[in-house]
């Protein structure tokens, strides 16, 4: 599903939009259509994530077609939709992530990645292709707790880790002087949010975090830049509320496994149309199953 046919507003030239003087964000129409941000200083250009080999192309050639040099990338998190087009940007860039993400990526720089073409002929075929000349970046910055990188005449890019969210170890960042708050897939603005690596509770702590930072503008993994709505209100976070009351329900009823995802599916497809209802612009095949497999095995290992 690509940005247009999401009816996410008109898609902006090349896919940037000058967010504030010193941001641009970087939005990729092809599934999975993830976003990244160029963050320029007087002295340096830093990169938040990479995007997919193919559409990284496009993001380098944006980033050198003005000055600073790049010099910096920071990947949210290892999934292939962030961190796979790092091998277009490092070098010269030194690459910055978590704990979590890095070993990740260690662990699949040494595999066969024929998993991810696999998925992407299935999804893309036209980016199945890439993974014959794909090189995974192991970061060799890491991130655990803060991290600021200046780049040059006051502009800084502090850097936040989040434990169990989207995944075991993602990063945000909040771009000073401009205030703007680059979110990874930390929240998904207008997309259904995939959980399934992570923690729906994490998630709305994670999300906290975002809001709480006091940004002029957020930029999502996936989405268009906005703001994150108070909370109850913000639709990622009344979504992981009711996957974790719906699993604690069907839990509470006997159910588990493919009965539990079978029966909050249509939970939520009964829900989608009714006035109030959680309801996504772009939604995605097995994330709700996905969501709640993992919300189950969370709230099987929690005491209680």
């Amino acid at each position: 599903m690509a940005w247009k046919s999401a009816a996410f507003g008109p898609f902006p030239p090349g896919g940037l939009q000058a967010l504030t003087p010193h941001v641009t964000a970087y939005y990729t129409e092809a599934y999975p259509c993830s976003n990244a941000a160029i963050v320029r200083g007087t002295d340096a250009t830093l990169v938040f994530d990479a995007t997919l080999l193919s559409q990284a192309r496009a993001l380098r050639h944006a980033v050198d077609a003005a000055p600073p040099p790049l010099r910096e990338l920071v990947i949210s998190h290892s999934h292939n939709d962030h961190a796979h087009g790092a091998m277009y940007f490092t070098p010269p860039a030194r690459a910055w992530a978590s704990r979590f993400a890095r070993d990740r990526l260690a662990y699949w720089a040494t595999r066969d990645l024929a998993p991810f073409a696999e998925e992407m002929r299935a999804l893309n075929p036209e980016l199945a292709a890439e993974y014959a000349e794909v090189r995974i970046v192991v970061p060799e910055q890491v991130v655990e707790g803060q991290a600021v990188i200046e780049l040059g005449g006051g502009v800084r890019v502090a850097l936040y880790s989040e434990a169990l969210a989207h995944t075991a170890g993602d990063l945000w960042a909040r771009v000073e002087p401009d205030g703007v708050v680059l979110c990874g897939d930390l929240w998904f603005n207008g997309h259904e949010p995939y959980l399934g690596n992570g923690s729906a509770a994490g998630s709305l702590t994670a999300l906290r975090h975002l809001r709480e930072s006091g940004g002029s503008v957020f930029l999502p993994g996936h989405g268009p830049a906005g703001q994150i709505a108070a909370d109850p209100d913000e639709p990622m976070g009344r979504y992981c509320r009711w996957v974790m009351e719906r699993t604690s329900e069907g839990l509470a009823r006997g159910l588990s496994g493919e009965s539990l995802r079978v029966a909050v599916r249509a939970e939520f497809i009964a829900q989608r149309d009714r006035p109030g209802g959680i309801r996504f612009i772009a939604e995605w095949p097995s994330f709700l199953e996905d969501a709640v497999e993992a919300t189950e095995e969370e709230q099987r290992s929690t005491p209680h």
